[in-house]
């Protein structure tokens, strides 16, 4: 959730994470502690996809449901491709990118004026 927002998400034989955001201009004060070195490169200071690498990486750290995990170091967001349909965005990411148990992963997030969700898409490969 995200005042005044909330969003649940759910899959009958997957495990599944979902985020929604406000975009704030906080994002950028912190985006050190979440971006990592191959995001900042691309992303840095842009609110609109710092916000949408936030977002991700907390539907991320649902998907998984264990806890513990950096999302500086232990989520990559490797694109972010904006499709046809308007205000949508897909992502490839990898969790835990620099280990051997390193996952691949598809995102999708819905970016307003105010807001984005993002969620996991379950059981696609790329």
């Amino acid at each position: 959730h995200s005042f005044p927002y909330i969003a649940c998400s759910a899959h009958p034989q997957s495990s599944v994470g979902i985020d929604i955001q406000v975009i704030r201009e906080k994002t950028l004060h912190i985006q050190d502690r979440f971006l990592h070195v191959l995001e900042a490169k691309k992303y840095r200071d842009n609110l609109m996809y710092t916000s949408i690498i936030w977002c991700a990486k907390e539907a991320m750290y649902k998907y998984l449901g264990t806890g513990g995990q950096e999302f500086k170091t232990d989520f990559l967001i490797q694109d972010i491709i904006k499709t046809e349909q308007p205000h949508i965005y897909d992502m490839k990411a990898v969790i835990y990118p620099d280990k051997a148990q390193a996952e691949n992963i598809l995102l999708r997030a819905h970016v307003y004026t105010d807001v984005i969700m993002a969620y996991t898409i379950p059981n696609q490969n790329f």
